[in-house]
C-alpha cells in the first residue's frame, strides 16, 4: 500500500470518512480533509541505504463553521506522537488557521503530519 493510502486510512480511522487527496468534491457539504505530500526526507548510510525514512503531509481542514475546523484540529493534535502498525511514529503540527471573511462560505486550517516508517 502506498504512503498516501496509509495516511488516508489513518486519518479516516482517527477523524472520519471525509478524507480526500487531489481535491474535495464540490458536492461535499460536511467538514473534510485534503491530504497532499510535501516532503520525503531521509538520510543515507555509507552503503547507500536510506534510513530515517519519513513523509510529511499537509492536511487542509475545510468546513463551513469555525467550530468544526477547531474540532478537527483538536483530533489532529491528539494524534501527535502516536504509533501505528504502519508508522513507527506520527507527529502533527498546526501550520495556520485561516479566518475567512463573513461572506466566504468556508473556513480552512492547515496542519502538517510527519509519519516515520
Amino acid at each position: 500500500m502506498s504512503d498516501l493510502a496509509l495516511v488516508i486510512a489513518l486519518l479516516k480511522t482517527k477523524i472520519g470518512d471525509n478524507v480526500y487527496s487531489g481535491e474535495i468534491p464540490e458536492t461535499q457539504t460536511e467538514p473534510s480533509l485534503l491530504v497532499a505530500n510535501v516532503a520525503n526526507p531521509f538520510s543515507r548510510v555509507l552503503s547507500g541505504r536510506k534510513v530515517k525514512k519519513s513523509s510529511t503531509w499537509r492536511i487542509t481542514v475545510v468546513a463551513k463553521r469555525q467550530s468544526d475546523v477547531e474540532s478537527i484540529l483538536d483530533m489532529l493534535e491528539d494524534m501527535d506522537g502516536i504509533r501505528t502498525t504502519d508508522f513507527q511514529r506520527v507527529y502533527t503540527n498546526l501550520v495556520m488557521t485561516e479566518f475567512g471573511l463573513i461572506e466566504q462560505p468556508y473556513r480552512r486550517a492547515f496542519y502538517d503530519m510527519t509519519a516515520y516508517k
